[in-house]
């Protein structure tokens, strides 16, 4: 079926009223009151410090929308130095019609190991809505959280650790901060609110194009095992990195439940 068969096909079943809930206010952010703090003197540069990325995000020959991974600051958690990152996607007018996306992640990350300290996450998509926060205490081995359903019904989360954990956001920062080779698999642990490996395969290093340029590139695929950023339980993410010391995202291509949809960098700059 052509993609614009496709569309006409979920306008029918959309229901674009119970888009009007999108607004609903999302849970409480307990690192809304965080302050602002200064990195330590000595400490090292992360690889994605102070960058902006803005990408175009397309459905075949579609254009559907836009995404955003911005690095705001650093700030203080509960006394933890945390770099905060934030990623959002939302869809153009044509598609708001009928599917209307406005997605937002947060992660903080422990400047000092690079472990996760904070994750949530505010999907708006349809008529899905879903918001969710954990907090990690990853010297005591425990999290806790909130989740929020469409129906506005608020569900305490906690539970153990095994051990070091990233949250399936900061899980790209990490990746992007180590070492990578063709070939060679980089494994580390993740928490969905449950825990589990994370595998990523490094597949290969190529050139890529894409609106903001031309990028050699190592491509890797994390093998999702849990609901992950912009994918589904079961589905494939494949990521395009700088082969450069930033190891900067420039394409990601997600399978979803209306095929694959991809995300090309439009323009990049850092603070």
């Amino acid at each position: 079926m052509k993609a614009t068969a496709k569309l006409a096909v979920i306008a029918l079943f959309a229901c674009p009223a119970a888009f009007a809930e999108h607004d609903r206010p999302g849970l409480p952010m307990p690192i809304a009151s965080a302050e602002k703090a200064a990195l330590p003197p000595g400490s090292a540069n992360a690889p994605w410090q102070g960058e902006s990325l803005k990408f175009s995000l397309d459905w075949g020959l579609i254009a559907v929308g836009s995404a955003e991974m911005d690095y705001d600051t650093v700030i203080n958690v509960d006394g933890v130095l945390c770099h905060h990152l934030v990623t959002k996607a939302k869809s153009n007018g044509f598609v708001d019609t009928f599917f209307r996306v406005r997605d937002q992640n947060d992660t903080c990350i422990n400047v000092k190991d690079r472990t996760s300290r904070f994750y949530a996450k505010k999907i708006r998509e349809g008529s899905y809505l879903w918001d969710e926060w954990v907090m990690f205490d990853q010297p005591a081995r425990k999290y806790k959280g909130q989740q929020k359903d469409r129906a506005g019904n608020i569900t305490p989360l906690e539970g153990t650790l095994p051990g070091d954990v990233q949250d399936i956001l900061s899980a790209l920062y990490y990746v992007r901060s180590g070492e990578m080779a063709v070939g060679k698999d980089i494994v580390f642990d993740v928490n969905t609110t449950k825990n589990w490996p994370l595998v990523v395969k490094v597949l290969r290093r190529e050139t890529v194009k894409v609106p903001a340029g031309k990028f050699d590139c190592f491509v890797i695929r994390p093998e999702m095992r849990d609901k992950g950023i912009f994918v589904q339980k079961g589905k494939s993410l494949t990521v395009w990195v700088t082969a450069d010391d930033k190891r900067m995202p420039v394409k990601m291509q997600a399978e979803v439940f209306i095929g694959n949809v991809s995300a090309e960098l439009e323009s990049y700059s850092r603070k």
